[in-house]
């Protein structure tokens, strides 16, 4: 690893009385973001000093990238509903996937990537965040929902085509709240899980039984079944590789979480966890 950084200075907090942020039905804090979640690879351990000025690496963030803002977006006075990556191994390029060049009904988030170069081999991370079901109140607007989650994966299919990027080749790792159930008949019109099938992905969470594959709790009160909202897919080109692990303790409670009813923890999601073998 690459020494870190010095510590950066945090952006001024939001003065009080400003407008809270735009509720979302399924949303859990993680490696990524406060609606993005965690994904593990297997990586070596190391330790490393902190420096006075930043080291001259072609892996270090360059200023204004993606991973400078970080901070900013994670700041815990104005989390919204964005996507981050949070690493402990340095990365060799960091970008973002918008969805302005779409049709509409526009996804509101696009996708958060980042390379890593590990024993020569390049590893590509996605975090995301799809459109949730909240507020759907007629067969419109579900129906509005399920293209905007569908026109993401379309996207996600354009930026690994920019980037020549190939899941029967390249080793990739796709990752968030897709806001939709793999395992539920009441999704069964949904095309996204097809569609990452049909790219040469794997749904790392198909093979888990039911009471080990929950990451959407249902919520005391609500109509809402448990539900797999939150998935790991591995491209073709990783072989066989282990089931991921649903973490139903989830985190330690920071701040509170819009429609989350566990005081505990501190998503209203669980995380999902793999550990991928490295080439």
């Amino acid at each position: 690893m690459v020494p870190r950084r010095p510590a950066q200075r945090r952006p001024p907090r939001t003065p009080p009385g400003r407008p809270p942020p735009p509720p979302t039905s399924s949303t859990r804090s993680n490696p990524t973001s406060s609606s993005s979640r965690r994904s593990a690879t297997s990586r070596p351990s190391s330790t490393s000093t902190p420096t006075s000025t930043p080291p001259a690496s072609p892996t270090s963030p360059a200023p204004g990238s993606t991973t400078k803002n970080i901070p900013e977006k994670l700041n815990p006075d104005n989390i919204q509903q964005q996507c981050g990556l949070l690493s402990r191994l340095p990365w060799t390029e960091t970008w973002e996937a918008d969805f302005a060049t779409l049709p509409n009904p526009k996804p509101a988030r696009g996708w958060i990537a980042a390379t890593y170069q590990i024993s020569g081999t390049n590893i590509t991370v996605y975090n995301g965040h799809l459109k949730s079901n909240f507020g759907a109140k007629s067969p419109d607007d579900d129906a509005r929902n399920r293209e905007q989650r569908r026109l993401a994966i379309i996207e996600l299919q354009n930026d690994l085509q920019r980037r020549g990027l190939d899941p029967l080749r390249d080793r990739i790792i796709v990752g968030g709240d897709f806001n939709t159930d793999y395992f539920n008949p009441d999704f069964a019109s949904e095309t996204v899980f097809q569609e990452l099938d049909s790219l040469g992905f794997r749904n790392t969470l198909s093979l888990l039984a039911k009471d080990q594959r929950i990451t959407l709790p249902a919520r005391e009160g609500e109509p809402w079944p448990d539900s797999t909202f939150d998935y790991l897919f591995v491209s073709a080109a990783w072989g066989t590789v282990p089931d991921a692990i649903i973490l139903p303790e989830g985190a330690a409670k920071r701040k509170d979480v819009f429609g989350g009813d566990e005081p505990g923890l501190a998503s209203d999601h669980y995380p999902v966890f793999i550990d991928l073998p490295l080439p």
